[in-house]
């Protein structure tokens, strides 16, 4: 009787210790937002779009409503909400979309477009058209900002950035991001 009261007490506890090293390894490095479904005012839509943790470098691809797949612009993601752009030579078409995972309420998918042709990622007119997600699912994921200089790690900085053990494993992170480096 003994012995497998040990062995689960022994279990728990080498559970408990690898915890908090699996979620820090866990850690979102890019923002992203994925999802697919039907969304009231607008019909299908599907989401597949990454970038930095400070909408460097997005890629991906965006369709809701009529706009086939089409490759977004720019990337910006704060908390729970996303916005991309997908810039066409005329058109642009400009989507915000709230993942309302744990909340008790639907996701939500709002649009406008501008003849503008610019993509900045801009905050949408309160004013735009909005949606429930009748159907399906939207995942927002917002990643912690990097250190862009040693700067940002030194005098307590690094602990700002979710990754980092300490200053040194910080510094490291910005040296092998140098070109060439």
């Amino acid at each position: 009787m003994r012995r497998p009261v040990r062995l689960a007490i022994g279990m728990a506890l080498v559970t408990a210790l690898a915890l908090p090293g699996l979620a820090s390894a866990q850690a979102p490095v890019e923002d992203s937002i994925t999802g697919s479904g039907f969304a009231e005012n607008f019909g299908p839509f599907a989401f597949d779009a990454r970038s930095g943790p400070s909408g460097e470098d997005p890629v991906g691809q965006a369709a809701l409503g009529p706009l086939q797949s089409s490759p977004i612009a720019c990337l910006v993601v704060r908390g729970n909400v996303a916005r991309m752009d997908v810039a066409g030579r005329i058109i642009t078409v400009h989507i915000e979309v709230t993942d309302n995972a744990g909340r008790g309420v639907p996701d939500v998918v709002r649009g406008a477009s501008s003849l503008s042709g610019v993509a900045d990622c801009s905050p949408l007119d309160p004013s735009s058209l909005s949606g429930d997600v009748l159907e399906g699912d939207i995942v927002v994921v917002d990643a912690s900002p990097r250190p862009a200089t040693k700067d940002d790690c030194k005098q307590g900085g690094w602990r700002r950035f979710a990754t980092f053990r300490n200053q040194g494993d910080c510094v490291s992170s910005v040296a092998s991001r140098r070109p060439g480096g």
